[in-house]
């Protein structure tokens, strides 16, 4: 199983944060980098908070034995439930997370949630805010 970096953000690519495009897959939406992450093979995450809007059939954001439930108040599920997830199902990258959203209370809420529930806390979480 080939390992790979994963950059979620529904706008940017990696070069607007700082990062080499080769060295990343880029998914637009939660639900995409949920069934990469499930797959086990990531290594670093990096995260954007807002993942625009979306019409979603259901009323809320979880996750029901293994299988994504997206959508809450019309709007796509964030980088703040992706985390969720990760803590609810115990699915971790191997190396970093790093999260680059420009919404600051959303990238404090994901700092906060992933320093409480990760179960490697010496792992670094970097917060990118050069943009």
């Amino acid at each position: 199983m080939n390992k790979i970096n994963l950059f979620l953000d529904d706008v940017r690519q990696p070069n607007n944060v700082g990062w080499n495009d080769d060295n990343w897959v880029v998914v637009r939406t939660a639900k995409e980098a949920f069934e990469i992450l499930k797959q086990g093979n990531v290594v670093d995450l990096s995260l954007d908070h807002d993942l625009g809007m979306e019409i979603v059939e259901h009323p809320t954001s979880m996750t029901m034995r293994g299988k994504y439930i997206e959508g809450y108040n019309n709007y796509a599920p964030t980088g703040y439930d992706l985390c969720k997830w990760m803590t609810q199902e115990n699915v971790w990258p191997s190396g970093h997370i790093y999260i680059h959203s420009s919404n600051v209370p959303g990238r404090i809420a994901m700092k906060q949630l992933i320093d409480r529930y990760r179960p490697e806390p010496e792992s670094e979480i970097i917060i990118h805010e050069d943009f």
